[in-house]
């Protein structure tokens, strides 16, 4: 069936998650108008996400990933095993820069036996349809039992991609002579092997299912201290490989799914979960709606000694700093570094930023250094938010070591005669560390004593070519200015000011205390853009279902 396409650069497309769980009644409900399929969600759907999508443009152009703030298939968890708990945080990413950008919407003239088409996402052949990334927030532990079984993971439950996995009594490994881990779980479409060298490669060949080698890449960042095995995360990339190809590249076709066309559908690990492209309509269009970031305030107070910062960064805690001194006049609170630039040496119970990379779904943290015991080559840091301290072993012969955090390795150097570190903080390459707070804006400090920026990346709204940055100086004569945006006074409360900028952040500032306090309002537009895709439009939906596939077939008809 053509898509009958008349005017190109009025065409669009939307992309839209789906994670039914029970039933397409539980989230809303798909009908049909003439030969259009349109989706209709109910008011406080979280497990959908629209993007618009232009011919030409690729999926990481408009939405790098998702995680469980707008996927329900993505939804965070937690497990508990007797080593300790952990909060499991998985994100479904269409763009990793270098690597690869998520499938890309393209005229392409294409006929079958039975379908022709004039469209198609396409990926090229064996690069990744995308990554699915579970990062363990206070690593999965286990000890390591004679026979170098990981017994406390069994019968424990992981879900990927929505589909809940349970790992198979005694038959995950970790060999400490090879480095090399070995997970084995139960669910979807039958036994999952996932094995790899702990380390920052990706490896090709270690996934099984039932026993067969599927078309994937697969890292695992583990580490042993002592007899307990700490798993950090698991990237998982489902390769773009078919058995027959039309073209020279990975096509889905309109009203057909990935897993139709891939040489092993069982790379997916779960027949519940397919990408399908779905037309929908002719004539009017879809709408797409921000969604609610849920971020917190961004908070500048304190006392005429020091200025204190309170906010929530990405997939990190609430933090509450001693930010600045006034006096000495440095970042910190006056006995301890606050190191926010790269290539500083970091002192015990200093404490430093850390940012995973420039990408809207890279998180960051802020540590502390806690000790470093010189005798056992043993670095311990804690989370300034809470959590357990962690532990790093580093080389006796060359110093060096590496903190896994998160699912990212950040190497370090140690200077044993005067207890302390260097750190590669900023994974995005040097320089002055940007936080990535909860709402997804970037949240510098310095590298100037008092310069604190605010970043609304380009990449959080369509029409937004450039990045938008708020500026202000902490002063030690506990006052602030704000330099963007401009203030006005606050009729309605004397020595208030306030100001918003484009992006639509409000900033209070309250000039009647000493030292000033600034608190900054998110917009509550930051999280990636939701819509709703209704009848009309020469429009479609790239779905992703996890429902068997029973509604996937009803849209085939007619194909």
């Amino acid at each position: 069936m053509a898509l009958g396409m008349s005017t190109p650069k009025r065409v669009f497309f939307i992309v839209v998650l789906v994670a039914i769980v029970a039933s397409l009644v539980i989230m809303g409900e798909f009908y049909r108008t003439g030969a259009a399929i349109a989706y209709r969600p109910l008011q406080q759907a979280r497990d959908h996400l629209g993007i618009q999508l232009f011919f030409a443009d690729y999926i990481g152009k408009q939405v790098q990933g998702v995680d469980g703030a707008v996927w329900l298939g993505a939804a965070r968890s937690t497990i508990q095993t007797n080593e300790g708990r952990t909060e499991v945080y998985p994100s479904l990413q269409f763009w990793v820069p270098g690597e690869f950008n998520g499938g890309r919407l393209v005229f392409k003239q294409i006929k079958t036996p039975t379908y022709t088409a004039s469209a198609a996402l396409s990926w090229p052949l064996n690069t990744p349809l995308f990554q699915y990334k579970i990062v363990f927030s206070s690593g999965l532990q286990s000890k390591l039992d004679s026979n170098n079984a990981l017994d406390d993971l069994r019968d424990r439950r992981l879900k990927i991609l929505g589909t809940t996995f349970t790992f198979l009594s005694g038959q995950s490994t970790y060999n400490p002579g090879t480095n090399n881990i070995h997970l084995r779980l139960m669910g979807g479409y039958g036994t999952i092997d996932l094995t790899d060298i702990c380390d920052n490669q990706f490896t090709t060949g270690g996934v099984r299912v039932n026993g067969k080698s599927v078309d994937a890449h697969l890292r695992i960042l583990c580490s042993q201290v002592n007899n307990i095995v700490r798993i950090e995360s698991i990237e998982y990339r489902p390769l773009a490989t078919t058995a027959a190809a039309i073209t020279n590249d990975f096509d889905v076709l309109p009203k057909h799914g990935a897993q139709e066309y891939m040489l092993y559908p069982q790379a997916l690990l779960t027949p519940e979960f397919n990408l399908f492209l779905a037309q929908v309509g002719s004539g009017g269009g879809a709408g797409a709606n921000p969604a609610p970031s849920g971020g917190g305030d961004i908070v500048f107070d304190g006392s005429r000694r020091q200025w204190r910062a309170t906010f929530s960064l990405l997939r990190g805690g609430r933090y509450q700093l001693d930010l600045l001194s006034n006096n000495p006049y440095a970042w910190g609170d006056g006995s301890r570094n606050f190191v926010v630039t790269e290539g500083n040496w970091i002192n015990i119970q200093d404490y430093f930023a850390l940012s995973a990379g420039n990408g809207l779904n890279d998180p960051s943290w802020i540590y502390m250094l806690n000790k470093i015991d010189t005798q056992n080559n043993i670095v311990y840091w804690r989370d300034m938010a809470g959590g357990r301290t962690k532990q790093a072993n580093y080389n006796a012969g060359t110093n060096k070591g590496s903190m896994n955090i998160g699912g990212y390795s950040f190497s370090f150097d140690v200077d044993p005669a005067n207890k302390r570190i260097k750190v590669d903080q900023n994974l995005a390459g040097g320089g002055t560390v940007e936080l990535r707070t909860s709402a997804r804006l970037l949240l510098k400090f310095g590298p100037a004593p008092g310069d604190v920026k605010l970043k609304v990346p380009a990449e959080l709204r369509q029409e937004q070519f450039v990045d938008l940055v708020d500026s202000f100086k902490l002063l030690n004569d506990a006052t602030m200015q704000v330099i963007s945006p401009s203030m006005k006074d606050d009729i309605s409360v004397e020595g208030r000011e306030q100001g918003m900028d484009q992006f639509g952040n409000r900033l209070v500032l309250d000039r009647d205390r000493r030292p000033d306090e600034l608190n900054i309002f998110t917009s509550g537009q930051q999280a990636a853009p939701q819509a709703t895709v209704s009848s009309g439009g020469q429009t479609a939906a790239i779905l992703l279902l996890t429902d068997k596939q029973s509604e996937l077939k009803a849209m085939q008809q007619g194909s």
